[in-house]
């Protein structure tokens, strides 16, 4: 049987790349690109005036974008104590009028913590935002519970938009790369990738799926194949920001081969 990694060995990554990154959107992926482009997702299912729970908000990044999008309200939490500080930090610092900045709340919180359907229930969110927060959860038991606990921290008709990496993106992007002689990317020893085929049964239990996004398959084959072959002739090595990744996450996402996903899912009425 495979060992799992401790969760206080998973927090400390998270705090040495808040010590690493500060403000920066890297402390929470490398691939700004792709942050972007989950920003842009974001905010087209957000309207002004939601109240937003992000959940595992890293260092504010995001949530400070959106709000300079969309009149909104954010409260964030994340159980990296390094990221809630660099998140009041760039709070302080970040080019908002005081009135937005009010609407805005950062806070230590763990989603797994017995108190923390407790502690949120009562604000009454339109929308709960999980981004590659699932996936630090090392076991499937513990993302359930995860689940759950959103669920029960939802008003009825209220939505969770899910954007979580799954093992079918991973293993689709992956055998894309071997048909062209690229070898497979690594998956980080602290990640655990959704599997569909029971994530999405249990989620029925719970919510209505209104949409399941492959929001980033073009962007991942243009970075993740087309890349690579293009520098392999030049000896390069890909880069998180080779100038094309731009384009590719601004090109319309075609086919199901992107590891993120976008779940935006509805709590039945019961």
């Amino acid at each position: 049987m495979l060992m799992q990694p401790p969760r206080d060995e998973i927090r400390k990554v998270w705090d040495e790349r808040a010590q690493a990154h500060k403000e920066d959107s890297r402390a929470s992926m490398p691939d700004r690109f792709l942050i972007d482009l989950e920003i842009r997702k974001l905010c087209r299912r957000i309207p002004h005036g939601d109240a937003i729970l992000d959940i595992g908000c890293a260092n504010g990044y995001t949530d400070l974008k959106i709000a300079s999008r969309r009149k909104v309200t954010i409260t964030g939490f994340d159980n990296s104590a390094a990221m809630i500080s660099e998140a009041l930090k760039a709070l302080a610092i970040a080019p908002l009028s005081q009135e937005v900045k009010g609407r805005i709340v950062f806070e230590t919180g763990d989603l797994l913590s017995p108190e923390i359907v407790k502690k949120y229930q009562p604000q009454k969110f339109d929308k709960a935002v999980t981004k590659r927060v699932l996936i630090n959860i090392p076991t499937w038991e513990g993302q359930q519970q995860a689940i759950e606990n959103i669920y029960h921290i939802l008003p009825q008709g209220k939505v969770y938009i899910m954007m979580e990496s799954t093992l079918q993106g991973y293993e689709k992007i992956s055998r894309m790369r071997e048909r062209f002689g690229i070898e497979r990317t690594k998956v980080r020893w602290h990640n655990k990738y959704l599997d569909e085929d029971r994530l999405v049964p249990f989620l029925k239990g719970m919510f209505d799926i209104e949409q399941a996004v492959n929001f980033s398959s073009t962007y991942y084959a243009g970075s993740r194949v087309i890349q690579p072959l293009l520098l392999k002739p030049f000896g390069k090595e890909p880069s998180y920001d080779f100038i094309l990744n731009r384009l590719f996450a601004r090109l319309p996402s075609l086919g199901d081969c992107g590891i993120q996903k976008m779940f935006v899912l509805r709590k039945k009425r019961m």
